[in-house]
């Protein structure tokens, strides 16, 4: 489980975020253990002294209320200050996902560092969905 998450890489990231950013990027980590699994992840909180907000959903509700995709590699997300999704993927896990997010906070244009900025791929859903915008 510590291995997954990865929580030292995350708290660096923060401490990255923070510098960038004057202390005005929250981040927030939404956890559903496993059945009996609160206690494993409380214990590594601990361990690890992660001191950022934590919210472990026992009863999986916001996963349930999002209908998040099972493949762990897009149930990270970025959202600008009115909430909407700009970005998704693990920073952690990502080199390239960790600069897009860093570019989007430092309020870089995308594509700014390349020749080109033409939008490579385009995401959407249904109406009853929300528009995630253009990514690179």
């Amino acid at each position: 489980m510590s291995c997954k998450m990865n929580l030292p890489e995350w708290a660096n990231f923060i401490i990255e975020l923070d510098s960038i950013s004057n202390k005005t990027v929250p981040c927030l980590f939404i956890f559903n253990p496993k059945k009996n699994g609160k206690e494993r992840v409380v214990s590594l909180l601990r361990r690890v002294h992660f001191s950022y907000p934590v919210c472990i959903d026992e009863k999986d509700s916001f996963n349930l209320l999002n209908k998040f995709p099972k493949d762990n590699r897009f149930q990270t997300f970025l959202l600008d200050k009115n909430k909407k999704v700009v970005a998704i993927g693990n920073p952690i896990n990502n080199p390239p996902i960790k600069e897009l997010y860093l570019r989007i906070i430092r309020g870089r244009e995308i594509g700014e560092e390349k020749e080109s900025k033409q939008i490579m791929t385009e995401v959407g859903m249904d109406a009853t969905s929300v528009t995630l915008g253009s990514f690179d």
